[in-house]
């Protein structure tokens, strides 16, 4: 589970947990990764960077499939918290709950 949050600077902060710990320590890698980047610098990370890692060869096709549904889903979050931004305004608290 993720779970973004659009900080007043304009940089997005995430947070995210998982019950396996395999699966805890990517969805970590991803949080710390890309936690106080900017919505266009999330936008520009392309999935291949997990091949890159090396942490592919380490992994089953599922964890892999999980990984790269999760970067999706934490850019797809990414996209609605700036959305939200625009529709509400600057006195928005987006993805504050």
């Amino acid at each position: 589970h993720v779970h973004a949050s659009l900080a007043p600077d304009g940089t997005v902060h995430f947070t995210g947990d998982s019950d396996a710990l395999i699966s805890k320590g990517l969805v970590a890698l991803l949080v710390i990764g890309l936690s106080g980047c900017t919505p266009a610098e999330i936008e520009a990370v392309k999935p291949d960077f997990i091949k890159d890692t090396g942490i592919t060869a380490s992994l089953t096709p599922g964890r892999n499939s999980g990984f790269l549904n999760m970067l999706k889903t934490m850019k797809r979050q990414t996209k609605n918290l700036v959305t939200q931004s625009i529709a509400c305004g600057s006195a928005c608290k987006c993805g504050d709950s």
